[in-house]
């Protein structure tokens, strides 16, 4: 059976004290748009380089790091995760063709 998945406000947060804040919990752009995902970390000792950054749908987003480009219409999430899995945060990203 596969885990149920987290819904977009949802986050995994063992007791690591890390925290993901992002800017926004839900982005919404165009085909061929690239936006900047911002966040900021804590404590301050952790920085984007301890994430991981996917998206949930590659075919509606591409996503390197906290660069996100829309490729179809459609709804993704953007995964940021820890390196060692413990912790996740994902934000929604509804794709609009213009």
């Amino acid at each position: 059976m596969l885990p149920q998945p987290l819904l977009p406000q949802q986050s995994v947060q063992e007791d690591t004290g890390i925290k993901i804040t992002p800017k926004q919990e839900k982005y919404t752009i165009g085909v061929g748009e690239v936006i900047n995902i911002n966040c900021t970390y804590s404590p301050n000792n952790v920085t984007e380089q301890d994430f991981t950054w996917t998206a949930s749908d590659s075919s509606v987003l591409s996503v390197y790091w906290n660069k996100v480009r829309g490729l179809k219409a459609g709804t993704s999430e953007i995964i940021i995760k820890s390196l060692d899995g413990t912790v996740e945060k994902r934000i929604t990203v509804v794709v609009q063709e213009d």
